[in-house]
């Protein structure tokens, strides 16, 4: 089975994404992310929101884990390990799992619990092209002082040719609540260096 390798991504590497708030239209918005510093392991990339030009940096691993998340304000979220989206090599059947500690900007601390599955190959279509795909599956439980405060599922799409997933489906509960949100990201172009 063919499989899919850790991308080589490079500084000015771009991706512009729809972002659907299934809940609340105004909630909704494009965003551009661009890499600005690919090395020791490490990829940083800064998130602009083209609507209200709000920019944050998001820093991974070379895998696309999520290592933090910085607002303008300074105000940073930190995870360890980082937070496995992808692990690479993908291929189908392939299946990972991860605790991760999130530490807010005030010190509060959330543990993530991953569970990843990999599905087969398909071909998907977005804004940006029709893309051969391989379909992964995250469910994530989020727990705070030992309490269950979120349950979410990422199902995407990553394409090796674009480097990231062409289409990410999220949504997740409030256990508290029972809440739902639901959010579609697709990949409207991208320009590789």
């Amino acid at each position: 089975t063919e499989q899919a390798e850790v991308p080589a991504v490079h500084v000015g590497d771009r991706w512009l994404t729809g972002v659907v708030d299934h809940q609340d239209d105004r909630l909704s918005y494009r965003s551009e992310r661009v890499i600005t510093d690919a090395q020791d392991g490490r990829i940083v990339t800064t998130v602009r929101s083209l609507k209200s030009n709000y920019v944050r940096t998001v820093s991974y691993d070379d895998q696309w884990g999520l290592l933090a998340t910085s607002q303008q304000s300074g105000a940073t979220t930190l995870y360890e390990p980082a937070l496995p989206y992808l692990r690479f090599p993908l291929h189908p059947g392939k299946t990972w799992q991860a605790r991760v500690v999130e530490t807010g900007a005030d010190g509060a601390q959330r543990v993530h619990v991953v569970n990843a599955t990999v599905g087969p190959w398909e071909s998907f279509t977005v804004p940006a092209g029709t893309f051969t795909a391989l379909k992964v599956v995250i469910s994530d439980n989020v727990t705070q002082n030992d309490v269950l405060v979120s349950q979410g599922q990422d199902v995407s799409w990553y394409a090796p040719e674009v480097r990231r997933s062409v289409r990410t489906e999220e949504t997740s509960v409030d256990p508290r609540t029972s809440e739902k949100r639901r959010r579609t990201i697709s990949l409207i172009n991208y320009t590789l260096q």
